[in-house]
């Protein structure tokens, strides 16, 4: 991005980089000026800091870690958000040792997704449940 120490680096559209929405969502009229860089003269790190864990040899490992959480944690098929096409769902069975004060009688959970404390969307509301002495369900 000229006059920017910031790199669109990658095959990615350009909704994707937080710089370019931020801008949009400033409403800011002043268009960005895109300049083509040679990648060898960027001094940043290209590869994804996601793919090592792709490689069995490259997981961390504890030794205070059960035999049967190993052999959990080594089935599991990981996988890049970037390649996830599906909604998010979250279920929340029940809140424990809620402070209230006297007057309320229920409360609700808000929840979204955030990068680098930026909303990626809108946030959501569950329904209101009643609160009984410090418990929600």
């Amino acid at each position: 991005v000229l006059g920017r120490e910031q790199f669109l680096v990658g095959e990615f559209p350009l909704s994707q980089y937080v710089s370019i929405r931020d801008h949009i969502c400033q409403g800011q009229l002043q268009p960005f000026q895109l300049v083509v860089v040679p990648k060898e003269k960027i001094d940043v790190e290209i590869d994804s800091i996601y793919g090592s864990l792709m490689e069995s040899g490259n997981r961390p490992t504890r030794t205070s870690i059960s035999a049967s959480t190993l052999n959990k944690k080594k089935s599991l098929n990981i996988v890049s958000s970037w390649n996830i096409n599906e909604n998010l769902k979250i279920k929340i069975g029940s809140l424990g040792k809620v402070n209230v004060e006297a007057d309320i009688s229920q409360i609700c959970i808000e929840a979204g997704l955030y990068h680098s404390g930026s909303p990626l969307c809108q946030t959501f509301f569950t329904a209101p449940v009643c609160v009984e002495e410090g418990d929600a369900k």
